[in-house]
């Protein structure tokens, strides 16, 4: 995987070993339940996306996400929809880790 994430969230990753490695451990623990039940939500069909509409959804996406395509968000900003949808630029499947107090903030300013 650290092949395909950009610069920035490389330096992320490098600059906070422990904490990517210890949020990688916490992922796997529980007979690796969290991994499987994201996977399993990940090849669900999604033809039929129901949320109650007055939930806000926000979507964050890196565009050089090789795992979560920028169309899939679009897609479901739709599909929900999303209050705000935010693309960042040069940033891959790991944006998360660069913009986690931002994600925050917005989901928190509701």
């Amino acid at each position: 995987m650290l092949k395909t994430v950009s610069n920035k969230e490389r330096t992320y990753i490098n600059d906070n070993y422990e904490l990517v490695k210890n949020a990688i451990i916490s992922a796997v623990k529980n007979d690796g339940k969290g991994i499987y039940y994201d996977a399993y939500a990940l090849c669900q069909k999604r033809d039929k996306v129901c949320i109650n509409c007055s939930i806000p959804v926000f979507i964050w996406n890196g565009s050089k996400d090789n795992t979560t395509p920028v169309s899939y968000a679009e897609y479901l900003a739709k599909k929900y929809d999303a209050k705000e949808i935010h693309i960042i630029d040069d940033v891959g499947h790991m944006m998360y880790l660069l913009y986690w107090k931002e994600i925050v903030l917005e989901t928190l300013n509701v």
